[in-house]
């Protein structure tokens, strides 16, 4: 939901909220203050100042990001400095399932098979051949929403290096399940 600075709790008659927003490399600062408050019959804020949604440049990257400096609001209306900071990992989740055309294709010896789930589910990656029977098993685990991606090294479950030909990829995540063909050449 969009909220307008007009509609800002911070605003009061009319004036200017005392409200802050910069952008700088590798930062963001948001600062507000109200100069009243329920107790004297002004308007007041939950403490929630932005809400900030970031969204990622590629969306299959997990990216870090270091906190380098931070400002805390206590409950009791003190700013403290936390005396530890960390390093956070995201991952971008997808809307949606999907199984992606492997690459390259053809190939020779080994492909990428990339997919995204859009859920934690158990997934199960396999390989067949063109009878139908199962070459491979590439994953066969419980995964968490995000963007995976495996390589197939044309070999079967006992290591064997398999004939040239076309072969299937077959991805089930919960109710989810696709089905795309590959070329070996050799």
């Amino acid at each position: 939901e969009q909220v307008a600075d007009a509609q800002s709790v911070l605003r009061q008659d009319g004036q200017e909220p005392l409200l802050l927003s910069r952008e700088e490399p590798g930062a963001v600062l948001i600062a507000g203050a109200r100069t009243s408050s329920a107790v004297d019959g002004g308007p007041t804020a939950d403490g929630r100042l932005a809400t900030l949604r970031f969204a990622p440049l590629r969306p299959e990257a997990s990216s870090e990001f270091a906190i380098h400096e931070a400002v805390v609001l206590r409950s009791d209306g003190t700013l403290v400095a936390p005396e530890q900071l960390g390093r956070v990992t995201g991952q971008w989740a997808p809307a949606s399932y999907g199984l992606h055309p492997n690459f390259p294709n053809p190939f020779n010896p080994s492909t990428t098979i990339r997919y995204q789930l859009a859920e934690t589910a158990l997934v199960r990656l396999q390989v067949y051949d063109v009878l139908g029977q199962r070459v491979r098993e590439l994953v066969g685990e419980r995964q968490a929403a995000g963007y995976y991606q495996v390589q197939w090294d044309s070999r079967d479950d006992l290591g064997r290096s398999v004939a040239a030909g076309v072969y299937l990829y077959r991805l089930e995540a919960g109710d989810f399940a696709q089905v795309r063909k590959l070329l070996l050449l050799k």
